[in-house]
């Protein structure tokens, strides 16, 4: 019996819009400046303090006047996790992690973010490093941030809670920040008539109406303003990246099969955020570099070397779910798919994203081996793969040649 591989271009019925794939950036400790966007309202950017008496801190566009553009490294922070080492954070070039405690710093003013200035604990506003004595933890505690992917209660030490726990922040992604000088006080912006106030409030006791003045917006470009400005909610989990063949319903013995197969995602079928560019992105982002390939004999990990072609896949792929027929592509035999699967930080389990790569083996019990376009012979699917790329079968199958089993280990 003859097997055969079908590229994803021979079964797609419909021109899907081809997706700019970018690099996966992440927010780091001392090495990035950001800008820090309130969601409650349109082009509204964060600022410190401007000027050695001037504490205040505010929201506003940047962009509005000549004169406001001047004050331009105002709104220019940095995530540090040391305030007695300017010159050298500890973690430096490390990213920020969702539930890191962290502190805000404008190095152009050398100046602090500090929560609960006055009397009822809700006042923002910055300070030098000269008046901040770093030796009283009780003090640092004023200006000491959590980074959270969500609300949670209140509570200090409920990091269990925030799904998104110990992962990268990544650049334009939407976070909330919980002030740590106090149970249930969260950054809220664009407060006030004017819209420029910026303060710490519980937010659990404000209007449903305020709850986008709490969603900040951290990003290592200006950006538009417009919101939601590309803004990230969901990003995706790189560690979770797989791939894999897998069967659809076969007609074993037909002399050519009719047959009806799924392609696109589920996670994209009525979810506003992740029909954006920077979901996207950081999607197919997640395959740009080490991943899983999983089959007939475990897992399989895929360098960068080979992952070029499958992000231009998983990127064309990342349409709504919607079925695709095509008829007599193959003989009788097992059809296969192929599908990657991820999770990320608003869904903790695994979600696919089915391709249009199609191939045909005998039965079940003969998996493909390769990865799409991989295949030294597209009729046998189960069978060695191109030069030294991922092969999931047994090394008999992958290396014929006695002499290049040892690649595998």
């Amino acid at each position: 019996m003859k097997f055969g591989y079908v590229p994803a271009t021979l079964v797609v019925l419909a021109a899907i819009p081809s997706l700019v794939v970018g690099n996966m950036e992440f927010i780091r400790y001392q090495d990035d400046d950001v800008y820090v966007q309130s969601r409650g309202r349109d082009m509204r950017w964060m600022f410190g303090a401007r000027g050695s008496d001037d504490r205040k801190v505010k929201v506003r566009n940047m962009l509005a006047s000549d004169s406001e553009m001047k004050n331009e490294e105002s709104y220019r922070w940095q995530v540090r996790s040391d305030m007695s080492r300017i010159e050298g954070d500890p973690k430096k070039g490390d990213c920020l992690r969702y539930g890191d405690t962290f502190y805000f710093y404008i190095p152009a003013e050398d100046r602090w973010l500090i929560a609960g200035t006055n009397d009822s604990n809700q006042e923002v506003e910055t300070r030098n490093s000269s008046d901040i004595d770093v030796k009283n933890w009780l003090d640092l505690e004023n200006y000491q941030w959590i980074a959270r992917s969500k609300v949670s209660t209140g509570w200090l030490d409920d990091e269990d809670e925030d799904p998104a726990f110990g992962e990268c922040v990544q650049d334009v992604s939407l976070l909330y920040f919980q002030s740590k000088h106090m149970t249930s006080r969260w950054l809220k912006g664009s407060h006030g008539s004017d819209g420029e106030k910026v303060q710490v409030y519980n937010i659990h006791k404000d209007s449903t109406s305020a709850a986008q003045r709490y969603q900040w917006i951290v990003r290592k470009s200006l950006g538009g303003g417009k919101l939601p400005d590309g803004a990230l909610e969901c990003a995706a989990r790189p560690e979770s990246a797989e791939g894999r063949w897998r069967s659809i319903p076969s007609n074993y013995n037909a002399e050519s099969q009719t047959f009806t197969f799924i392609q696109g995602t589920s996670r994209m079928v009525g979810r506003e955020e992740t029909q954006t560019n920077a979901w996207k992105t950081s999607v197919t982002a997640s395959y740009e570099h080490d991943w899983v390939f999983a089959g007939g004999s475990g897992k399989v990990e895929v360098s960068a070397e080979y992952s070029g072609s499958i992000t231009t896949r998983v990127s064309e792929n990342l349409i709504e779910e919607k079925s695709a027929i095509t008829t007599s592509q193959f003989k009788s035999g097992t059809i296969w798919q192929f599908t990657y699967s991820l999770s990320d930080i608003c869904e903790t389990e695994p979600w696919d994203i089915r391709s249009g790569d199609l191939t045909l083996t005998d039965g079940k019990m003969y998996p493909p081996c390769c990865l799409p376009g991989m295949f030294v012979d597209n009729n046998n699917p189960h069978g060695p793969c191109v030069g030294d790329s991922p092969c999931n079968c047994s090394d008999e199958i992958c290396y014929p040649d006695k002499t290049k089993r040892n690649l595998r280990h």
